[in-house]
């Protein structure tokens, strides 16, 4: 397997490549010129003709250095000599802003499927009908009914619970049924009818006629 520095020392110097023998005053300056301008390649301990001459690395004091400095982490890769790697702060920005937004993204579609998948399972509780009100509908389906006449519908002798959440559910909630009286409740002579929408919830359960 090749060298992949090797390319490297035979192009020499360029926009993106920078070759220091020692490690002095002017490498953060060079460092942080490189990292600015796109990111890049400084080969320590290679003289400017391409001559590996080997240095001692310093590695702490040059990341020390380097943070201090506002530059972006550098990378070392390591051989008879060291190469430092700059990437460019709109780089590393790209990257973890890309890290960032696909777990936003799963986050935010995780959360949306749960919300949707809840919606259709209250809407599907919502709009199922308990016999007690498919009773009631099917009372009002040919005339009106006074809350006596479905009462003896339903075999109840009182306004039990069942029959007062079943007709709210379906005058309130469903808008299945509706009062003839509506600024009148209580009246005594109060009836229900059936509305459009519960018309046609009968003819798709096939008890309309």
């Amino acid at each position: 397997m090749s060298d992949p520095l090797t390319p490297l020392l035979q192009a020499g110097e360029g926009f993106h490549t920078e070759f220091k023998q020692s490690l002095d005053k002017s490498f953060v300056e060079e460092a942080c010129a490189i990292a600015n301008s796109g990111g890049g390649r400084i080969l320590l301990g290679v003289a400017d003709s391409g001559v590996i001459k080997g240095i001692d690395t310093g590695i702490s004091r040059i990341r020390q250095t380097v943070a201090e400095h506002g530059c972006t982490e550098l990378e070392l890769r390591f051989n008879d000599f060291f190469t430092a790697t700059f990437r460019s702060k709109t780089q590393v920005a790209q990257d973890v802003t890309g890290e960032v937004s696909e777990q936003v993204n799963e986050q935010v579609n995780e959360q949306v499927n749960e919300q949707v998948s809840e919606q259709d399972k209250a809407h599907d509780e919502a709009n199922e009908l308990t016999d007690t009100e498919r009773k009631i509908l099917g009372a009002c389906r040919e005339a009106t009914r006074s809350a006596p006449d479905l009462l003896e519908v339903l075999g109840y002798r009182t306004r039990t619970g069942n029959f007062k959440k079943a007709m709210s559910r379906l005058c309130d909630v469903l808008k299945l049924l509706e009062p003839m009286l509506p600024d009148s409740a209580r009246s005594k002579n109060q009836k229900y009818r059936l509305t459009d929408k519960g018309r046609e919830i009968l003819r798709q359960e096939g008890s309309d006629e």
